[in-house]
């Protein structure tokens, strides 16, 4: 299942940026030992003490040790509670790194916004246009990405609910709704595009405000991008969720163990259903938690030993008790893209 991320991260391996061709081969490092090709793991890692030595690394001789050891042993040595405690302090501490991005941004984020009103009567109104222009298109590629990604996600929740026509017509219905929506937005964006046009040929120079503020929102984009990357990566790598992808059948203490982890990396995703939707039964949280980690209805069905058809019908009784208590999940929203971004 690694085939395309070996196939890439070897073409970023042949890098000259020896910053990257190390990245590549720490990357290949993990993904090797994870599929215990202890073999591949030690030639990777020793490329990667190469472009370590090369950029200053010298804190690495422990890994190989460890590596060597299992490739001569060719057997899986079974994790200790030492190695759980350390393996929690690092989803803890990548935790810990993202709410402190994520505060590093909205601080940022204001101060800007606080200088920008301190200065607005001294903007002129041509630059004024420019900007509020700049950030609507900066908005709408935000809106028009978001939406691609839950375009994405509604084309494979179809794919698993064909069997419930009726819940099958209501996502072709808000993809159809989603895709009208990026039309237009695209449309917005280059009318938008040439008023900025218009007005920045009549200044001589534009703002160095204004390009600041135009860096500073493509710098959040990326951000953005990179902060969900990381999640998604910290699930990856998650032994627990792992674990779920081959078994048949998640009994009460799995699922206590489930809760726990989604918890701690959802900032208290069930308990804050719980407290908003008080009528959530134990099997519709947890259908909330399957949807919440991306699985299919297949594979739902697998988990709790019913048919795919039984999980569709579960989503529509538990979407008809979320709207019971809130009113709407919103606009162009399915249960399953509600909950994955709730």
């Amino acid at each position: 299942m690694y085939d395309s991320a070996y196939f890439y991260l070897n073409q970023a391996s042949l890098s000259p940026n020896i910053h990257t061709a190390r990245s590549a081969y720490q990357a290949l490092f993990y993904i090797s030992q994870e599929e215990k090709d202890y073999k591949k793991a030690v030639e990777y890692s020793n490329k990667l003490w190469f472009y370590q030595d090369s950029i200053g690394k010298t804190d690495r001789n422990k890994a190989l040790i460890e590596m060597q050891e299992k490739y001569d042993q060719q057997k899986i040595i079974n994790e200790n509670n030492l190695s759980q405690i350390k393996k929690d302090r690092i989803i803890r501490n990548v935790l810990i790194a993202l709410i402190i991005l994520s505060f590093i941004i909205a601080i940022t984020n204001y101060l800007y916004q606080r200088k920008i009103v301190s200065q607005k009567q001294e903007i002129l109104e041509k630059e004024e246009k420019i900007r509020y222009f700049t950030m609507k298109i900066h908005e709408n590629e935000t809106l028009i990405n978001r939406n691609k990604m839950r375009i994405e996600e509604l084309t494979i929740q179809m794919e698993g609910s064909q069997e419930i026509k009726e819940q099958w017509k209501e996502q072709n219905k808000i993809r159809q709704e989603i895709q009208q929506q990026n039309e237009m937005l695209k449309l917005e964006n280059n009318k938008l595009q040439n008023h900025i046009s218009n007005y920045a040929q009549s200044l001589k120079e534009k703002s160095k405000e204004l390009e600041a503020m135009e860096h500073l929102s493509e710098e959040n984009q990326y951000l953005h991008k990179r902060e969900a990357f990381l999640c998604n990566q910290l699930i990856n790598q998650t032994e627990l969720f792992n674990k779920l992808k081959t078994t048949k059948y998640i009994d009460d203490q799995l699922w206590q163990e489930i809760k726990e982890k989604i918890d701690l990396l959802f900032d208290n995703y069930t308990k804050r259903l719980y407290h908003q939707i008080p009528s959530l039964t134990d099997g519709d949280i947890q259908i909330c938690c399957l949807i919440k980690l991306r699985f299919s209805n297949g594979d739902i069905a697998n988990m709790l030993a019913i048919s795919p058809t039984s999980v569709s019908k579960r989503k529509l009784r538990l979407k008809e008790r979320i709207v019971q208590e809130i009113g709407s999940l919103g606009e162009n929203q399915s249960l399953d893209l509600w909950l994955m971004e709730y």
